[in-house]
């Protein structure tokens, strides 16, 4: 056997390898990004906003800043701080007194991520060409994993014929959660509300929330925190305008229904393996896989490696045997 026959095959088997283990997908939006806000013309006004995307083309933005007196408009310009852009690419909420604002845009954090564009806090509505606030979004690293996990996202979905859709976001701040709606198809003016208990069975009421407003977004503050909102089931439901809790057209939950216990498994008895018969008693092979129902990607390492050892072991074989012909 050549030397190089040997170094294909085991060329081969480094390629098999690290296709195998490349079919595991990767996360598409990655990691949140902390976006540096730095204070403008002369505003002491600093902080972090920390985008998040959602995997299914739209991003939360939130903004947590320090010295702001409430009412400043925020905006995503395209640009950057050294030039910005005057025309708004995307709205964010205002920044309020405590220096929050929580709002999702429909914009991937890939494409905010890429460069060019900036987020820009104003001074006041009737004064929007005074910046007091800057930060490239280009220029953002990677959120601590404490920001990743205190945001959870859920899925509005319509009840009946509704067209009412969406996304919820709840943001953890501190003792309260902010709960951020935005869907599509709705008029505007939809009461909401979180119930206890699950979408198609809710409770008594919860907490109150903010009508959707004409663009279908809503934000309210709730003295709850996350992890305790998370711990229990709760719906967020949206009723038609004008209507009573029982127009349900949209609903979220904060976890899903557990699925009914399942009956235990038949027992084989003797007499019915003996009428199946012994052929049929075969053990089977169960594949190994992960969480989705594909290969873990340890699993995929390990396989990947046996295979490779497998066939090293097999050429170093061949290549004993020619030896002790030659001999």
């Amino acid at each position: 056997m050549s030397t190089g026959f040997l170094l294909r095959s085991l060329l081969l088997v480094v390629v098999a390898a690290h296709l195998f283990i490349r079919a595991v997908p990767a996360t598409a939006e990655g990691e949140p990004l902390a976006v540096a806000l730095h204070a403008v013309n002369g505003s002491g006004i600093e902080g972090t906003a920390t985008i998040t995307g959602d995997g299914n083309g739209a991003s939360t933005v939130v903004i947590a800043v320090s010295g702001a007196t409430g009412g400043h408009p925020a905006f995503i310009h395209r640009g950057t701080c050294s030039a910005v852009d005057p025309a708004p690419a995307f709205p964010l909420a205002d920044v309020d007194g405590s220096g929050s604002s929580t709002t999702m845009v429909n914009a991937t954090l890939a494409s905010l991520a890429a460069g060019g564009y900036a987020i820009v806090i104003h001074q006041s509505i009737a004064d929007l060409a005074t910046y007091i606030v800057c930060g490239d979004i280009a220029a953002g690293e990677p959120a601590p994993a404490a920001a990743a996990a205190a945001t959870k996202r859920l899925t509005v979905k319509p009840v009946g014929d509704s067209a009412v859709r969406g996304k919820v976001t709840l943001t953890e701040s501190g003792d309260f959660t902010i709960v951020l709606i935005a869907v599509s198809g709705a008029a505007g003016g939809e009461p909401v509300a979180i119930y206890d208990g699950y979408c198609d069975d809710p409770g008594s009421l919860a907490f109150p929330l903010a009508n959707l407003d004409a663009n279908g977004s809503g934000e309210t503050s709730i003295e709850i925190a996350l992890v305790a909102l998370r711990a229990a089931p709760y719906s967020i439901v949206i009723a038609a305008t004008g209507a009573g809790t029982g127009s349900t057209v949209a609903c979220a939950q904060t976890r899903a229904r557990p699925d009914p216990t399942p009956a235990p498994a038949p027992v084989e008895t003797p007499a019915l393996a003996s009428a199946i018969g012994a052929d049929s008693t075969a053990p089977a092979t169960l594949p190994v896989t992960g969480h989705n129902g594909a290969p873990d990607r340890a699993d995929r390492v390990d396989l990947a490696w046996l295979l490779g050892v497998a066939v090293l072991a097999l050429i170093a074989g061949t290549a004993a045997r020619r030896r002790t012909r030659r001999v």
